[in-house]
């Protein structure tokens, strides 16, 4: 459970970077970690986000999971650019909700352990 803990605060982490470098001017998670699954939820403020980069953050995070790839993000997640690449941050989910309405993106991460 410690391990997949960690690999969940490493996602958590690198998802509030790339949040960060869209402008989000406050956080809210929400992170429910079970021994089968856990779930990531992140809300922000981030004003103008355009349609265009909305659709591209949904196509990057819903890629699939590669769990053989993990043990590499793991090593390299230290590197902040790294960190901010969202097909990297994929390989590490099973499924990825995002919405974008009245100025607050939303994303909602499951990962099954």
């Amino acid at each position: 459970m410690k391990f997949e803990l960690e690999r969940c605060l490493q996602i958590i982490h690198g998802l509030t970077i790339n949040f960060h470098a869209l402008g989000a001017t406050d956080y809210h998670i929400d992170f429910t970690p079970h021994k089968e699954d856990s779930v990531i939820k992140i809300k922000s403020h981030i004003k103008n986000l355009s349609p265009k980069v909305i659709e591209m953050m949904k196509y990057e995070l819903n890629q699939t999971r590669h769990p053989e790839m993990e043990e590499m993000f793991w090593s390299i997640s230290s590197d902040t650019a790294s960190s901010r690449e969202l097909t990297t941050i994929a390989i590490m989910l099973d499924k990825v909700e995002l919405t974008y309405e009245d100025e607050i993106l939303t994303l909602k991460a499951y990962r099954n352990n």
